[in-house]
């Protein structure tokens, strides 16, 4: 029996006979299927066999009815293509274009742009809809791929900034002590060196050494000599103001800033220092450690290069150091 052609397709094909626009909107947009849905009978709407091809099924099996498409769309997309079909129907300004997702008969997705007109009587009233399918799964598999992609790099970037950022840890923090390292505190004096041009603030610097710290390592070894750095950093930091920072200066020299403290200031903390510090020592496989320290003064001189300041910290220290050979004799 031969099967009847249907009402709407006639009308179509009538229609694109009478209307060059309607041929051309069809000819420039039905890549991938044609539709055209009678609005006054709704649930009626022609497909064209490329449809229903691109999702897997036999167009012989579907009827022309708006029900066999709304079964397979998914559900917040058919909610937004109604949601624009109602709004083109009141202003055909409003266009009716969107990006939905179809279900395939095998399960997987397909990504369907959806285009349409309404087609008015001659009271405005909307009476037929003509539409076309494009097939966009690949160009949106290919988009969600780079979106992937995208997604991995900026994974990658953040653990090269997080690497970055240790790296440059490691470039201003003293492995040893985790004290900030000679580079560290370069920088910071300079800072401090310019913030002093632009106040009437100064700051002082100390030069602290551990006295006979040669003998330590020959005493009782390198590892021993370790401890002590580490033991003489924290004891230091303990009883240092918060606003002060301490440095390894290098070997077992440490440096530490005072900020806006004058020399008469700074040797208050100097005293503080020496007299916390006759109580330091540190148990070394089961052995006693006990340790001494020499420290230099220096305040910053206006207009004063920071080599000259360290020069004056470090002939300060050698007076001290001087001093404690003598009594050690």
């Amino acid at each position: 029996m031969k099967r009847e052609e249907n009402y709407l397709k006639k009308e179509l094909y009538n229609l694109v006979k009478e209307n060059s626009k309607i041929f051309e909107f069809i000819q420039s947009g039905s890549l991938d299927g044609i539709w055209y849905w009678d609005l006054e009978n709704i649930e009626n709407e022609w497909m064209s066999p490329r449809l229903w091809e691109t999702l897997g099924f036999d167009p012989k099996e579907k009827k022309h009815l708006t029900s066999e498409w709304q079964d397979l769309i998914h559900p917040e997309d058919l909610k937004t293509a109604l949601n624009n079909f109602e709004k083109h129907c009141k202003d055909p300004n409003h266009l009716y274009d969107q990006i939905v997702r179809y279900k395939h008969k095998n399960g997987s997705t397909v990504w369907i742009r959806c285009r349409g007109i309404v087609i008015r009587d001659e009271n405005f009233k909307p009476i037929r809809m003509l539409g076309a399918h494009t097939d966009i799964t690949q160009i949106k598999k290919l988009q969600l791929e780079l979106e992937k992609q995208n997604k991995e790099l900026l994974k990658k970037q953040k653990e090269i900034e997080e690497l970055n950022k240790e790296l440059e840890k490691e470039a201003t923090i003293d492995v040893l002590t985790a004290l900030l390292n000679r580079r560290a505190i370069n920088r910071i004096l300079e800072f401090e060196k310019n913030k002093s041009y632009r106040s009437i603030t100064t700051f002082t610097i100390l030069i602290i050494d551990i006295n006979s710290f040669k003998k330590i390592n020959d005493s009782y070894g390198h590892l021993a000599g370790d401890e002590v750095l580490i033991n003489f950093s924290r004891n230091l930091k303990s009883i240092l103001r918060r606003q002060d920072v301490v440095s390894r200066w290098g070997g077992d020299e440490f440096l530490v800033l005072l900020p806006e403290t004058n020399e008469n200031q700074a040797r208050v903390v100097v005293a503080k220092i020496n007299d916390e510090s006759k109580n330091w020592t540190l148990k070394h496989r089961g052995e006693n450690i006990s340790y001494s320290i020499s420290i230099g003064i220096a305040e910053y001189l206006k207009d004063e290069e920071i080599d000259d300041l360290i020069k004056r910290g470090d002939q300060s220290l050698y007076k001290e150091k001087a001093l404690f050979h003598q009594n050690d004799e």
